[in-house]
């Protein structure tokens, strides 16, 4: 803490010196054009706001808590989805061939 009014002098003069390419500003954004930054920085706003609150370490304790309940959802939901398609190809196989000659 001593030294810091010498760092934000010398701050002040660094930043000064930066210089950013035309198209790379802060003022060059354009609203609905350049969503990719907006998202971005939504997306780092929750993230800090989450990482706050302690969103992810609650997360944690719950998926150790419960790892066994997570393994049995993963599961059926693999067999959910296995049937699902086994049910269509079996469908798709059981048609009778069509008869030319009645046609």
């Amino acid at each position: 803490m001593s030294q810091l009014q010498t760092i934000e002098k010398d701050l002040r003069e660094v930043l000064s010196s930066i210089e950013f390419n035309k198209g790379n500003r802060y003022g060059d954004y354009v609203a609905g054009v350049d969503k990719v930054v907006a998202y971005g920085v939504g997306a780092l706003l929750v993230g800090k706001l989450a990482a706050k609150v302690g969103l992810f370490k609650l997360l944690l304790v719950f998926a150790a808590k419960s790892w066994k309940l997570l393994i049995i959802a993963a599961l059926a939901i693999g067999a959910f989805v296995k049937k699902l398609f086994s049910r269509r190809r079996k469908k798709k196989s059981l048609r009778a061939p069509r008869n030319k000659e009645l046609s």
